[in-house]
């Protein structure tokens, strides 16, 4: 079995393996481009007692609040790291003739 934390992981995502990881499951370049577009010229900037930092550059993580951000991060999880956790793996277990190498489970919550 594997656990993983997630606890900051929208903020530590790394995008440029998240266009690798939707490259190579298939993803028309022209959606990943489009998303990518989304995310190279963004800045940002941090607002802490009241008071609001200069603007910076983002180079991580995927964007707070934003409808694609659990969907883009889920690509991550759900692919890179199962590809990383199953690399060499050659168990399963079979259901209906079908071998099965792993399960996924994820659970989206809303915070309001």
């Amino acid at each position: 079995m594997c656990f993983v934390d997630f606890e900051k992981a929208f903020d530590r995502l790394s995008l440029k393996k998240l266009w690798k990881v939707m490259t190579d499951m298939g993803f028309a370049r022209h959606i990943v481009a489009l998303i990518r577009s989304l995310y190279e010229s963004q800045k940002s900037n941090v607002r802490l007692h009241g008071e609001t930092s200069g603007w910076f550059q983002a180079m991580q993580g995927v964007r707070q609040g934003c409808i694609l951000s659990p969907y883009l991060f889920n690509q991550m999880a759900s692919e890179l790291l199962m590809r990383m956790a199953l690399d060499g793996f050659e168990g399963g277990f079979r259901v209906g003739g079908r071998c099965i190498t792993n399960l996924r489970y994820t659970r989206m919550t809303s915070y309001s």
